[in-house]
C-alpha cells in the first residue's frame, strides 16, 4: 500500500513524489468520470476484472529488463475477492479505488541471478498476494 507517512516509507523520495503524483493524476480523473482513465506515458496494462477496472503503471527507465516500482490502481481487492467467495455481493456501493505496489515477475536463466523469460506482475495488499498474467488478462489472487 502507499505510504502516506514520510517517516514509515523506505522509498526513496522522488519514487514516493512520483506514486503521489500519479495517484494525484488519477483521483482528477476519476473524479471527472466512474472509469479511471490511464496515464499514456506510464500506462501498461488495463483490464477488467467483474465489471471492475485495473490499470497497471510503470516507473522505470525506458529499456529495464525487470521493474519493481510499479503501481496497480484498482477496486478493494480484498472486498472483491470476498465478493467472488460468497457468489454475490452483499454491499452495492461501489468499490473503493486502492493503490497497489506491483513488480516484474521473471524466471531465472541457469546462473540463477539473470531474468529471462518475462512470466507477468505482481503485487501484494494488506492480506493477500495477486498476479496478473497478461498474456491471456488473467488475474490470481490469494491470501497470505
Amino acid at each position: 500500500m502507499l505510504a502516506l507517512d514520510p517517516n514509515k516509507s523506505s522509498l526513496p523520495i522522488y519514487q514516493r513524489l512520483c506514486r503521489l503524483s500519479v495517484f494525484a493524476s488519477l483521483m482528477l480523473c476519476a473524479s471527472f468520470s466512474t472509469a479511471v482513465t490511464p496515464i499514456k506515458a506510464n500506462f501498461i496494462l488495463g483490464m477488467d476484472v467483474q465489471g471492475q477496472r485495473l490499470n497497471l503503471y510503470r516507473d522505470c527507465k525506458e529499456g529495464s529488463v525487470t521493474c519493481d516500482n510499479m503501481l496497480l490502481v484498482a477496486p478493494d481487492l480484498g472486498r472483491l475477492l470476498q465478493t467472488k467467495q460468497l457468489g454475490k455481493r452483499k454491499d452495492k456501493s461501489p468499490y473503493a479505488i486502492k493503490l497497489y505496489p506491483a513488480k516484474t515477475k521473471h524466471s531465472l536463466c541457469k546462473d540463477g541471478v539473470t531474468p529471462c523469460g518475462f512470466q507477468g506482475y505482481s503485487f501484494e495488499g494488506e492480506d493477500f498476494n495477486g498476479f496478473i498474467d497478461p498474456s491471456n488478462k488473467e488475474i490470481t489472487i490469494g491470501s497470505n
